[in-house]
């Protein structure tokens, strides 16, 4: 509020001047991936956020850029195996969390990834994933609740199936 009235600016006019020094003629994608990202983070289900273009068009510097305004607690970098997304957040409320998974389009990304957005995709639907293990012999149920977001971007528009278009604010 303080550099609000410093300017003489809304907190609206405020947000797009901030965007604006991000990149001349990208100012409006940067303006909706943070929307996306605010859906997010004050809705009661995540909302991914996807950029789609050319190689060296920008589609990093769109998503990265509004990503640094949001809190480090919900921002979470990488592609996890469902192996490692368990040991990192079982017991958790994964709501209000942005998964970001840089660029994908590689065939070695597009085998994590697709692994990843499944193990993520429960928790989009339903607010909830779990899986069973044995250790010492007695099963152990691991559980993670919430509705997180996917953030990533991509050339090719193919991998993003019509589910996960419709939970999606798409950049191109």
């Amino acid at each position: 509020k303080g550099n609000c009235e410093r300017y003489g600016y809304t907190p609206l006019q405020y947000l797009v001047r901030l965007f604006e020094g991000y990149g001349v003629n990208s100012t409006l994608e940067i303006f909706k991936a943070y929307l996306g990202y605010l859906q997010t983070l004050t809705g009661a289900k995540g909302t991914n956020v996807i950029s789609i273009g050319s190689q060296s068009s920008g589609k990093t510097h769109i998503l990265e850029n509004p990503l640094d305004c949001i809190p480090d607690e919900y921002v979470h970098r990488g592609v996890y195996t469902r192996a490692s997304f368990f040991t990192e957040f079982a017991g958790q409320d994964l709501t209000h969390h942005l998964f970001y998974l840089g660029d994908l389009g590689g065939v070695n990304d597009d085998v994590n990834t697709i692994e990843f957005r499944d193990t993520i995709k429960p928790l989009s639907t339903d607010g909830f994933i779990s899986r069973n293990y044995k250790e010492e012999g007695e099963v152990v149920v691991e559980t993670i609740t919430g509705y997180p977001a996917l953030v990533y971007t991509t050339v090719v528009e193919e991998m993003i199936n019509d589910q996960e278009k419709s939970r999606s604010v798409i950049l191109m």
